[in-house]
């Protein structure tokens, strides 16, 4: 797209969805060169995280778009989808007054830390196992 800012800003619902489609369909092509110059071992996930999610599901949208081998690439490979601490607004989703943007006040901040850190690292640890 000749000016992705002007169609973030300015353009028309078809003008937007054509970036989206577009920057799904990038990502997804990176995925798949990632997945092939570092052979990953084949449980690959895809996380957005907050207002990321946005490009996580224009990835997902872009799918049937592909050529067949990065689709085939990709559903021999990525074995989840992970929407973390999702921004409403990408989902179509009011944000509500009270809303607590997913905070549970009975978990520890150092635990909360000592699981994230888990999730973000996982794929590195399953790596050297």
């Amino acid at each position: 797209m000749a000016n992705e800012r002007q169609a973030i800003l300015n353009g028309s619902f078809d003008e937007r969805k054509a970036f989206l489609q577009e920057q799904g369909s990038l990502i997804a092509l990176a995925v798949d060169r990632l997945i092939q110059q570092l052979s990953l071992p084949g449980n690959v996930t895809l996380a957005g995280w907050s207002l990321g999610i946005a490009f996580l599901l224009a990835v997902f949208c872009s799918l049937n778009e592909l050529p067949r081998g990065v689709q085939q690439t990709l559903k021999d490979n990525v074995r989840a989808f992970v929407i973390l601490d999702p921004g409403t607004y990408p989902l179509g989703i009011s944000l509500a007054e009270d809303n607590t943007h997913f905070v549970d006040d009975n978990i520890s901040l150092e635990k909360t830390i000592l699981e994230f850190h888990k999730f973000t690292t996982r794929i590195q640890i399953s790596r050297r196992e």
